[in-house]
């Protein structure tokens, strides 16, 4: 999941409820999700954080050199 893009969510409320689903949805198809959040984008991490991501070590990405934490989140049965 490259970006969450929820058009329905007018407010934070929403927008939780949107990404619960979508993550969920994704999580049931692939079993294992990943990608990289940007140190300096706080609310994402916290956010990603409540879905039970195992975070990795920052890593220096792209020509600029900013600094990005990989993630991985990962289906669990209930």
């Amino acid at each position: 999941v490259y970006e969450i893009h929820f058009p329905d969510a007018t407010s934070n409320k929403d927008f939780v409820y949107y990404g619960h689903k979508k993550i969920n949805y994704y999580l049931c198809k692939y079993l294992r999700l990943g990608n990289y959040i940007s140190r300096e984008n706080k609310p994402a991490l916290d956010y990603i954080k409540h879905f039970g991501a195992k975070f990795h070590r920052p890593v220096q990405i792209g020509k600029y050199g900013g600094i990005f934490i990989p993630f991985i989140l990962e289906y669990v049965t209930r």
